[in-house]
């Protein structure tokens, strides 16, 4: 266990959350499972500092430490990673950069290979069958 539910480190989770998320990013935190109902805590008067003080309260309340902090690791790697080593958390894996414009990072998943051959398939039969027709005759369903 990370956090102690009896003693959460606030200043710690709170420096977490500030670097971790900004308002909106917050906010969508907020409607992902299991911190759904903290959405309606929100109001439109809040900045980021009280939008962090209803997650903290929320947590507190439901004792979901572990949840957000999966949440953070998963939305923020590097900033949980940056709290992970100086309060001895496990640290997560950090995504790899996205590739630069016309690079391309990887070959694409067999699923996918498989789903554009079918369909670069599919296209070229299409044309062909509509080849003998010209534009006031071809069938609707070509």
């Amino acid at each position: 266990m990370r956090v102690d539910p009896e003693n959460p480190p606030y200043a710690v989770l709170r420096r977490l959350l500030r670097s971790a998320y900004d308002a909106k990013s917050l906010a969508r935190l907020a409607e992902q499972a299991p911190f759904g109902d903290l959405r309606y805590r929100f109001g439109p008067g809040h900045g980021l500092d009280d939008m962090i003080d209803e997650v903290l309260e929320f947590c507190r309340v439901r004792i979901y430490w572990e949840e957000l902090l999966d949440a953070v690791a998963g939305d923020a790697p590097r900033a949980y990673n940056e709290v992970a080593a100086q309060r001895g958390w496990p640290r997560v894996e950090e995504a790899s950069p996205p590739a630069a414009p016309g690079e391309t990072s990887a070959t694409p998943p067999t699923d996918l290979r498989r789903a554009l051959e079918m369909a670069y398939r599919t296209l070229s039969i299409l044309e062909e069958q509509a080849a003998g027709y010209t534009a006031l005759t071809i069938p609707a369903h070509l």
